[in-house]
């Protein structure tokens, strides 16, 4: 939730910092599940994609106070 949160803070730099960790510590498996203890398991999940898919939203794209703003959290000099 900290990359959801980020991007709706508009904090572009929080927001690459939290998808770069928790895809570096959680996604484990080639199809892209994670695993809570960092390992391949028996049980994956799709908690974590989830979570990148509505930050990477979030991000793009935000209706709040009858204003919609594009990219307000997606800079531009992202490599």
């Amino acid at each position: 939730m900290d990359a959801i949160d980020a991007a709706r803070l508009r904090d572009s730099a929080e927001l690459r910092a939290r998808l770069i960790s928790i895809t570096q510590s959680h996604q484990v498996y080639p199809n892209g599940f994670a695993d809570l203890g960092s390992t391949v398991g028996y049980q994956p999940y799709i908690e974590q994609e989830a979570g990148v898919a509505t930050a990477v939203n979030e991000a793009l794209a935000q209706d709040y106070d009858g204003l919609i703003r594009f990219a307000p959290a997606w800079p531009v000099d992202w490599t």
